[in-house]
């Protein structure tokens, strides 16, 4: 069994919440010739995003990572490749009411 919950492309998981420094990890499996890639975090308190492909991230050990944007937290990949992306919502404060939300086009 592959860690994390899997993320269904445009439809979101709400009501996410945890203390500062709690981790939530979240998967989504991208096909083949995605052009764009973008994961979403919004909703109380403050979050981190963390991503890579194939790999659970780490804050110090990832391909991507949002840039803090108050409330709502993004990452964007251009032309991802095929395969498993994981999506780690780190807690920089306590955190709840957040959606996390998976869109590929």
């Amino acid at each position: 069994m592959r860690p994390g919950k899997l993320l269904t492309n445009c439809v979101a998981v709400v009501d996410q919440a945890g203390a500062a420094g709690d981790a939530l990890l979240f998967r989504i499996d991208v096909p083949p010739r995605v052009r764009r890639l973008t994961l979403r975090a919004q909703g109380q308190g403050g979050v981190a995003l963390f991503v890579s492909h194939a790999r659970v991230p780490t804050p110090l050990r990832c391909d991507h990572e949002s840039v803090l944007m108050a409330n709502i937290e993004t990452v964007t990949i251009d032309h991802p490749r095929e395969g498993t992306y994981f999506l780690s919502v780190v807690g920089r404060s306590d955190f709840s009411e957040v959606f996390v939300l998976g869109m590929y086009i």
